[in-house]
């Protein structure tokens, strides 16, 4: 559809980009995550912007985190 439709190129790209980064596994999604989690409390909307997660796919890998003992809820 790029190729189809030049302008809307940019716009094509980032949906895509966006599509195939959420149906990554599981796992992907919690080492991601755990990635960008430091000392300092983030808000989830700072995560999905540095992960590229949306928030649903976020949500479940940090539930999965905080099983694990790796990430807590502040």
């Amino acid at each position: 559809m790029a190729e189809t439709y030049p302008r809307f190129r940019g716009a094509i790209n980032r949906a895509r980009h966006h599509v195939l980064i959420q149906v990554r596994n599981h796992e992907w999604k919690c080492q991601t995550t755990l990635r960008f989690l430091s000392l300092e409390p983030a808000t989830i909307q700072e995560i999905a912007e540095e992960t590229g997660l949306d928030h649903q796919s976020l949500n479940q890998a940090l539930a999965a985190l905080e099983i694990k003992g790796e990430a807590a809820k502040c």
